[in-house]
């Protein structure tokens, strides 16, 4: 009996074994999820202007995803297929998504003909040549840190009719040239479909000419982290009717003529975005910026600016009229007392759109109504680590729509008028001089203030009375001595236990 017990329990494990390895053979067969296996970078975008380098390239999208997932599931490998998928990429969605980023790679891969997402980033390309010629669906381009040294459209990416975006950063690029003499003038070079052209942190010295022959329809151009001399954009550029954000930061850019943004001023162009960020700026021609009346953010950050020169071109942003002054009653309307100031507060007339103006690490004295009055739709105001003395306080009866105040890091003993301010939701103060807490009355949209690293002693009576929406205040290392009765009366204090 017990001889034959132990023969079954043998049949028994036997069996078992054996599904087992079917189940691990089955499961040998399916691909792993894209992005779980690093093969694909993680997206990144300098939006805020950031001051290192980030990287741009995009995920896999959730198209790509899930034909993953689908191929896994089916127990297919995504590269089976060796005359349509290259052998040292993998292929996704029936090859419209090719990745062969990181794979040493030193000449283009055969694509299929299908494909129309190809990632390249991390290789050894020296030359794009022709190989790009019949992959007419591509819709995206990218070719990151690679050892690109030229770029020729009419040799590279003529067959490039459908693509969207195109991502040629962290190169060796010195060359970017439209409009070769291999095709007739009857039959330019075109990418219609282009919205995006990313040639950041390459060795560019000039921005490209002709452009808009290439990529009529453009709407982004990053060109920053280079070595462009001159911001001059030639007569081409009034045809792109589409360019709304131009990155020029981070280049060799000393001097802004008036000429030099002329084709996209005045014109059809809806130009919205422009950064000059860290480019060593020492001198802006004061009709420069002038007719920029499309343009809502503007960045001039970390720049060796005169305070005059940067007051006269400022002033003259969105065609501001000299002379033509109106009051303005948004102080009055909100019911804040400023009979003091009325009878001098007016604000240049201006049609500037400007909603984010950023001149932090600018050396200024002042903020004056001469250089910023006119901007009424200002909502963002960056002027931190100027080593600012004074503020008009005027100033703040022209910017009725200002959430975002940023004075910190300057020399400021006291700060008036902030009731003025009465959309405000964030103040930014910390690492003054200022000896006595800031009137606060009335600001009832307050979120945030921080006053850390001043001078201050007293806290008044009824401080922060009627700012209900206040969520965060910062009053470390101050030289607080008194704390008068009610000075945080009708606020609501969060504490953790």
């Amino acid at each position: 009996m017990l001889l034959l017990l132990m023969m079954i329990m043998m049949t028994c494990l036997s069996h078992g074994a054996g599904e087992s390895h079917e189940e691990t053979a089955a499961e040998g067969s399916s691909i792993e999820d894209p992005a779980a296996a690093g093969w694909i970078t993680a997206a990144g975008d300098d939006v805020e202007w950031a001051r290192e380098p980030v990287r741009t390239t995009p995920s896999l999208t959730e198209e790509d995803a899930a034909a993953g997932e689908q191929s896994s599931a089916n127990g297919v490998q995504s590269s089976s297929s060796e005359e349509s998928c290259p052998n040292d990429c993998d292929c996704f969605n029936r090859y419209e998504t090719v990745d062969c980023s990181r794979r040493g790679l030193e000449t283009l891969p055969l694509l299929h003909n299908d494909t129309r997402r190809l990632y390249l980033e991390d290789n050894r390309l020296v030359s794009l040549d022709t190989g790009l010629r019949d992959a007419a669906q591509l819709t995206l381009l990218i070719v990151e840190r690679n050892y690109l040294e030229r770029v020729d459209v009419d040799e590279s990416l003529c067959g490039l009719t459908r693509i969207q975006e195109l991502n040629l950063a962290a190169n060796r690029i010195r060359s970017f040239n439209v409009g070769g003499s291999t095709r007739s003038a009857d039959s330019p070079c075109r990418a219609p479909a282009l919205k995006e052209l990313n040639l950041s942190l390459n060795l560019l010295t000039v921005v490209p000419q002709n452009l808009s022959e290439f990529a009529p329809n453009l709407e982004i151009l990053n060109l920053s982290y280079n070595e462009i001399a001159s911001a001059t954009l030639d007569e081409t550029y009034a045809a792109m009717t589409s360019l709304r954000y131009l990155d020029l930061s981070r280049n060799r850019i000393h001097y802004v003529v008036n000429d030099d943004f002329g084709a996209v001023t005045g014109t059809g162009v809806p130009l919205e975005i422009l950064s000059l960020v860290e480019c060593g700026l020492v001198q802006i021609d004061d009709g420069a910026l002038a007719d920029f009346v499309n343009l809502t953010s503007l960045g001039l950050a970390n720049n060796p600016l005169q305070q005059d020169t940067l007051t006269a071109a400022l002033g003259r942003i969105g065609r501001r009229r000299p002379g033509n002054r109106s009051h303005c009653l948004q102080s009055a309307a909100s019911g804040v007392d400023v009979e003091e100031y009325i009878s001098e507060s007016s604000c240049p007339s201006s049609d500037a759109q400007l909603v984010r103006l950023d001149i932090s690490e600018v050396i200024l004295t002042n903020l004056t109504l001469e250089a910023l009055g006119g901007f009424s739709r200002l909502v963002v105001l960056d002027a931190s680590y100027c080593e600012l003395k004074y503020v008009d306080p005027h100033l703040f009866d022209c910017l009725p729509d200002l959430e975002t105040l940023h004075l910190e890091g300057g020399r400021l003993e006291r700060l008036e008028n902030l009731p003025a301010l009465r959309r405000l939701r964030r103040l930014h103060l910390q690492e003054n001089r200022l000896t006595i807490a800031v009137d606060l009355h009335g600001l009832d949209a307050l979120e945030s203030v921080d006053l850390s690293r001043n001078r201050i002693e007293t806290i008044p009576t009824h401080w922060l009375s009627g700012t209900r929406g206040l969520q965060i205040v910062n009053l470390s290392h101050n030289l607080i001595t008194a704390i008068e009765p009610d000075a945080f009366n009708q606020v609501e204090l969060l504490t953790t236990q």
